[in-house]
Formats: C-alpha cells, structure tokens, sequence
C-alpha cells in the first residue's frame, strides 16, 4: 500500500498498486481453481454412491418380487421389468439382464480406477446372490451373473 501527497488537499492519499491487486487477484484464482476441482471430485463421488446404493436396493426388491410373484415357479424372468426393482435401475443409469436361472445389473461408476489398478473404467455388478461387485472391465453379454 502507497501514500502519495495529494497537492490540492495538502493531506496523504492511500491505495493499493497495480501490483498488489494483480497478486490478489491470482491468489483468489488459485483458491478458486483448487477448490472447484474438489467440489467436481466430491459431485463424482456423490454419483457413485447414488448408484451404489440403487444397486444395493436392487437386490432387496428382487427378492421380494421372488418371493411373491414366482409362487413355486422359481424364475427370475420378469424381474427386471418388476416395478421398483425397473425404476432403480434405470435411475442408476445400468442394464439389467434376466434369465430363468438369475438377473445381474451393472453399471458404471463415474470415479476411475478407484478399485482397479489399469483398465480406467469402473464397473458395478449386481446379481442374484445380492452381493455387489466392483469390475474392473464391462462385464458385457447377457449372462445373468456376475464375473
């Protein structure tokens, strides 16, 4: 901060100069770049979580849906297509696969490399045991089970 005397009021003017507002500016920018980058990786997170806990729910209402609609049958056909279960993977952005012998949902998560060392994509898998999985590759196809 400068004073300069000022000649018409015979008293001190203070101000900042050039240089110290351009610095400011910088460190405010700097702030700004690191703390959006967190909030960004914080948003990707939160997204996987979301579909972490779509995918878990999956697997309650599955159940139910057996218990209640194959009635001795012993299917999973049409479990998919079953209400709740349709709403929450389609929420979570996956694809649900079913078959006589089982279902398997899968989806994939924003954050990379997270659970795997190299392939950059990460995969959550849901099948009839319940039990999510973490991929490190598409499981791809139509089985009905997890890799």
């Amino acid at each position: 901060m400068t004073k300069k005397f000022n000649r018409n009021k015979k008293n001190l003017v203070s101000g900042f100069t050039l240089i110290e507002l351009l610095v400011v500016i910088a460190v405010v920018g700097i702030m700004s770049a690191v703390i959006l980058s967190q909030l960004n990786s914080a948003r990707s997170k939160g997204s996987d979580a979301n579909k972490k806990s779509n995918l878990r729910n999956i697997g309650t209402q599955a159940a139910i849906w057996y218990d209640s609609a194959t009635l001795g049958n012993e299917s999973f056909n049409g479990v998919c297509s079953y209400g709740p279960v349709q709403n929450m993977w389609q929420a979570a952005g996956a694809t649900c696969n079913n078959g006589a012998s089982g279902y398997r949902v899968r989806a994939q998560l924003v954050q990379q490399n997270q659970y795997g060392p190299s392939s950059g994509l990460d995969w959550l898998c849901v099948d009839a045991t319940g039990i999510p999985k973490i991929l490190d590759t598409d499981p791809g196809g139509s089985a009905v089970t997890c890799p």
